[in-house]
């Protein structure tokens, strides 16, 4: 029998240096070594703050909508928004361990597909914010195997490399269709070889 163990850190006390972890079973005993580069920080949307100074249109949690959490619609729906200024947002915060590169990853619920304009997305780490289209710039409006990768999978996720500062990093996350679900924002440092 698969025996699954999910270990889990105190965010207030990040992991900084190589744990070893000893797991006994009755015949065996497992080692797992987990090096902070190991690490992923998971920031799920229920974890996010919904801007509330913006007028009628926000992000609004809803529970049991993503995969195995909740997840962040747009309302009220049919909106999109060309400009970042005027458009739903939510922040998060996260504790990087130490500077480097990392990756970002919005990971989204699928939505139906679209039938005009790509959606799109932006996030801004305190560097201005960064416009990200959430499908391969060859996608065409309707039904195709990138949009259909995303309902099998029941994820779209949308990555960037950014250079974050060791200490508490806040991420503002824009929606701006209202084909944006979020469920989550994982960071990953980047390993170099």
């Amino acid at each position: 029998d698969l025996i699954e163990h999910i270990i889990t850190f105190d965010e207030d006390a990040p992991l900084t240096e190589t744990a070893l972890i000893t797991v006994n079973y009755d015949r065996t005993t497992v080692r797992i070594k987990i090096s902070p580069y190991d690490a992923k920080i998971v920031i799920p949307a229920e974890d996010a703050i919904p801007d509330a100074t913006r007028d009628v249109h926000a992000l609004t949690l809803i529970k049991g909508l993503g995969r195995d959490t909740d997840a962040m619609k747009v309302m009220p729906l049919m909106m999109r928004y060309a400009d970042i200024d005027t458009a739903p947002s939510a922040i998060s915060s996260a504790h990087i361990p130490h500077d480097g590169e990392y990756d970002i990853t919005f990971e989204l619920a699928p939505t139906n597909p679209y039938s005009s304009r790509p959606p799109e997305m932006a996030y801004d780490i305190g560097e201005g914010a960064k416009r990200l289209r959430v499908t391969a710039d060859s996608y065409a409006p309707g039904v195709t195997a990138d949009w259909a990768k995303g309902v099998i999978e029941h994820v779209h996720r949308v990555t960037d490399r950014v250079t974050l500062k060791a200490g508490t990093a806040d991420i503002r996350f824009y929606a701006l269709s209202d084909e944006i679900v979020p469920e989550k924002i994982v960071i990953e440092e980047v390993r170099r070889s």
